[in-house]
């Protein structure tokens, strides 16, 4: 009878510490990356390169440039081939001069590797102006790498011309 009680008080510690786990790490901040734009205007082409996404295998790159350098979408031809080459990125019809947020995190794993599962459970983005007055605020579902499994993940945002800081943050956690 006592070795139920203590098998029953051992898998009851157990339960509460993986709820207690699951709880904490799903707002656990896994990445953190911050453009600061500086005082000139003018051209921006800044460049992120993170061979350890989240101190872990997956390597990210996020790139902010200015997007009115870019050709109008009416401009590219469509090419009838099988399969279809990716289209070179393009201005959409009618917008305005603005910036460019391209964001990507991906993972390459060999098949004789073991990578623990890669879960990033939401992006939050925030854009401030000259003054540090808040001037976009948006979030980004997240996405997931399963264990031992490569994976992509990307997005582009167009941001307004009077960024001075963006911070994007990656919420999530390796399990």
């Amino acid at each position: 009878m006592t070795m139920n009680k203590a098998r029953v008080k051992g898998v009851f510690c157990v339960c509460l510490l993986i709820i207690w786990m699951s709880g904490s790490s799903e707002e656990a901040l896994l990445e953190r990356y911050q453009f600061d734009l500086g005082e000139v205007p003018g051209d921006v082409d800044i460049r992120i390169k993170d061979a350890s996404f989240g101190h872990g295998d997956a390597l990210a790159r996020l790139r902010l440039y200015n997007a009115d350098t870019l050709p109008p979408c009416d401009d590219i031809a469509i090419i009838l081939i099988y399969p279809p080459p990716p289209l070179p990125p393009c201005a959409p019809p009618g917008s305005t001069p603005s910036l460019r947020l391209a964001m990507t995190v991906e993972r390459d794993v060999e098949p004789v590797m073991v990578s623990l599962a890669l879960i990033v459970s939401h992006i939050t983005l925030q854009v401030r102006d000259r003054s540090g007055s808040v001037v976009l605020e948006h979030a980004l579902e997240g996405f997931s790498f399963g264990d031992s499994a490569s994976g992509l993940w990307n997005r582009e945002l167009y941001l307004p011309l009077s960024a001075k800081t963006v911070e994007v943050i990656f919420y999530g956690f390796y399990s």
